[in-house]
């Protein structure tokens, strides 16, 4: 298994590894489960993510995709992992966007 998160940054350098270890058969891509996590930030945005996480990681698909939390705050842009906030410092929760809708 192989977990990756956008929030953790790890995507673009782990792809880098995954397409090296798949291209000289070290392994075979159907020999692994690859999890990464969609980012607050991205939730009403998850077919997007999922699809640059894919590209970051150089796959066809995911075999998992997860919610890495299960609060959405303000859009920042997909991919993005940083965290929109007021005046006073504090983080805009996105109240518009359900775990439904997700």
């Amino acid at each position: 298994m192989c977990l990756f998160a956008a929030a953790y940054k790890s995507e673009a350098e782990a792809g880098e590894a995954l397409a090296e270890a798949i291209k000289t058969g070290l392994v075979k891509r159907e020999d692994l489960f690859v999890t990464t996590k969609l980012w607050n930030s991205d939730q009403g945005h998850a077919v997007e993510a999922c699809r640059d996480s894919s590209k970051k990681l150089q796959l066809d698909y995911l075999d998992l995709y997860l919610i890495h939390f299960p609060i959405a705050t303000k859009h920042i842009g997909v991919g993005k992992t940083g965290s929109a906030t007021d005046e006073d410092g504090v983080q805009g929760i996105d109240t518009i966007i359900s775990m439904e809708t997700t």
